[in-house]
Formats: structure tokens, C-alpha cells, sequence
């Protein structure tokens, strides 16, 4: 009988060993995988690519408020259309007046204010390059003029600078803008002053003026990321 109930105890034991062990090794928690170094490493180049950076970019706005003519712009009416353009391109003779500014350095260049400062428009849709210095429509008052800004304005980071063409000026179909700077940059013309700095380009459609409409052209340049 004590054998009969020894191996009994046994047997409940193991079956009870069988019930519990389940339960008990779910409740374990396994050790944590060891992390691959390439998954390390991994994450630490995603991490410094998505490092903050400090960026300066210009902001460029182009603004062109039309008139039926100079009258009514003069008179205070409100102007029939308004275009926006954003973005344009910084010529290389640009950004080495902005470093010789910076710098102070060849010269150091013109100031950059309404007695030397032009807003140019043309009829030529040629692509604008880096390496622009002048207009690339053909040369003549019926293909690019040259207006002399009747305001340079700076507030904080913006720029803002101002020209209004006539009734008699820029009379053509509007390709391309453009800023230009200078100690000759005096006065309206149809050609690059001399010694000027086309500092940037910006080739887009603005549509067709022809007298006696008159165009107000702002450009408002910010710096910042």
C-alpha cells in the first residue's frame, strides 16, 4: 500500500510539474537580443544626417502691379492686375559683390541704394545661367530696359526695392527680371551701366506692356533658412 501511494505522489507530481512549468515559463522574460553594431551604427548615421543645419537662402518675391497708365497710377487707382513670381537666380557676380561686401574687400563695391540700384526687365526667355552679367535680349529700348529704383528699403533680413515703368518704358512682352547694382547704375537706360552688377536673374512670363500701361515692379529679398 505505502508503494501503491509513493509512486501515486509521484505521478501527481509530475503532473502537476506538467500543468505548472507552461505557466511558469511564460511568465518569464527573455533576455534582450544583443543589438548588431551595423544596426548601431545605422542609427547613429540617421541620427547625424538629421542634425539641424544652419542654411542661408535668399527669398525672392517679385511683385508687378499694372496700370492702364501712369494717371491712374498717380491718381491712386486701384491697379487692374497683380502678378506674384517667386525664386530667381544669383549670378556668380552677384554673390562675390555680397562677399566683397561682407569682406570688405575689392573695393569694397557699391552700396546697393536707390542711386545705383536697377531693376531690369527684357522680352528674352533665355535660360538664366550662373555666369549672367547682362541682358540676353537683343540690345535697343524695344527689347530691355534698365528702370532706376525709386526705393531701396532694409528691414531686418528683407530687402525691398521698387521701380515703376512708365508709359514710355518697357514696352515689350516681359521674359525676364533682373536686379542690378553699380556706381554707374545712375539713371533709366536701355543697356547695362558700366561697371554694373547683374545680381540676379529671373526669366518669367509677366505678359506684354505697351504704352500708355504702367508697371510697378517690388522685389522683396529675404535672407534666412
Amino acid at each position: 500500500m505505502k508503494r501503491i501511494v509513493f509512486l501515486a505522489s509521484v505521478l501527481t507530481a509530475m503532473l502537476v510539474g506538467i500543468a505548472v512549468a507552461p505557466a511558469w515559463s511564460f511568465d518569464r522574460k527573455a533576455p534582450p537580443m544583443p543589438q548588431k553594431a551595423g544596426v548601431v551604427e545605422a542609427a547613429g548615421i540617421r541620427a547625424l544626417l538629421t542634425q539641424p543645419e544652419d542654411v542661408i537662402r535668399t527669398h525672392p518675391v517679385w511683385d508687378i502691379l499694372k496700370w492702364h497708365s501712369d494717371k491712374e497710377r498717380l491718381a491712386g487707382v486701384k491697379p487692374y492686375a497683380h502678378l506674384r513670381h517667386y525664386g530667381n537666380l544669383l549670378t556668380t557676380v552677384g554673390a562675390t559683390y555680397i562677399w566683397q561686401k561682407v569682406t570688405v574687400t575689392g573695393g569694397p563695391p557699391q552700396t546697393m541704394d536707390a542711386a545705383h540700384t536697377r531693376l531690369l526687365s527684357d522680352n528674352s526667355a533665355t535660360a538664366a545661367t550662373a555666369g549672367d552679367t547682362n541682358s540676353s535680349a537683343t540690345a535697343g529700348a524695344a527689347n530691355q530696359f534698365w528702370q532706376q529704383a525709386s526705393s531701396v528699403t532694409l528691414s531686418t533680413s528683407t530687402a525691398t526695392i521698387v521701380g515703376t515703368f512708365g508709359s514710355s518704358d518697357g514696352n515689350f512682352a516681359w521674359q525676364s527680371l533682373g536686379i542690378e547694382v553699380g556706381a554707374n547704375a545712375t539713371a533709366s537706360s536701355a543697356a547695362v551701366s558700366a561697371g554694373g552688377i547683374l545680381m540676379t536673374h529671373k526669366v518669367v512670363s509677366s505678359g506684354t506692356k505697351s504704352s500708355p500701361a504702367s508697371w510697378q515692379l517690388t522685389v522683396t529679398v529675404q535672407l534666412g533658412p
